[in-house]
């Protein structure tokens, strides 16, 4: 069976996600280890983005160095904010945002007669787009 987005967003990004969401909720100070760790950049990104005092830096400050990062979470965090979260993503904007060929995109929504992309049937599509790391644009 074929690998796809959707293997690859449940089994590393949703998680990520949901401890990125529950770290900011919590609004406490996060060791630059474990911010480095989540958001797949190197310290010295994160000191050279949030510039903290000690090896430690507040909640709220996570999402200004997804703003500014450069690791694949975070060029897609900066992408959706760029198209202002669409509540109906157009092939264009799902191409964009998650780095796929525009293509593949449009010919799987074509093929399986996708008009409208929601939260709800974005895991669909990305069920249909075969997923290799080291093929996504950056």
């Amino acid at each position: 069976m074929e690998y796809t987005f959707l293997d690859y967003f449940n089994e590393v990004l949703s998680i990520r996600l949901k401890e990125i969401d529950i770290l900011i909720k919590c609004n406490e100070t996060i060791s630059i280890g474990k911010v480095s760790e989540l958001l797949d950049i190197s310290e010295r990104e994160i000191m050279k983005i949030s510039a903290p005092e000690d090896d430690f830096i507040e909640a709220k400050e996570i999402l200004h160095i997804m703003e500014e990062g450069s690791s694949e979470i975070c060029l897609m965090y900066q992408r959706e904010i760029e198209c202002n979260s669409p509540y109906i993503y157009s092939a264009e904007e799902i191409a964009y945002i998650y780095g796929f060929d525009l293509p593949k995109v449009k010919e799987a929504m074509e093929k399986n007669d996708i008009k409208a992309v929601t939260w709800q049937v974005l895991p669909f599509v990305f069920s249909l787009i075969p997923y290799n790391q080291n093929a996504m644009k950056k």
